[in-house]
């Protein structure tokens, strides 16, 4: 199953490690919702795929990254290049 993330909300600043919920959407249903980023953290962990894709029509995949303190948190990549392509999202 493959999620489009399509929005994000922070909380307590500005990066990656601050996105407290996500919001999504269901590729291949009518399925759409709001998770923490600990749910996602756990579904990408678990081999779900979970993107962002631009106007452009380029995707970037979530990949869970682990902060200095060992906080897990997800941000996206391509190519083997984390990216920002969450943060630019709109907020929740």
């Amino acid at each position: 199953m493959a999620v489009h993330c399509t929005g994000i909300q922070l909380v307590g600043g500005s990066r990656h490690e601050h996105i407290a919920n996500i919001r999504w959407a269901q590729d291949d249903s009518n399925n759409a919702g709001i998770c923490t980023r600990a749910q996602m953290v756990v579904f990408v962990e678990r081999g779900g795929v979970a993107y962002v894709q631009d106007m452009f029509g380029n995707i970037a995949v979530l990949g869970v990254r682990v902060n200095d303190v060992g906080n897990k948190y997800v941000q996206t990549h391509t190519d083997k290049i984390w990216t920002d392509n969450l943060l630019a999202l709109p907020r929740l």
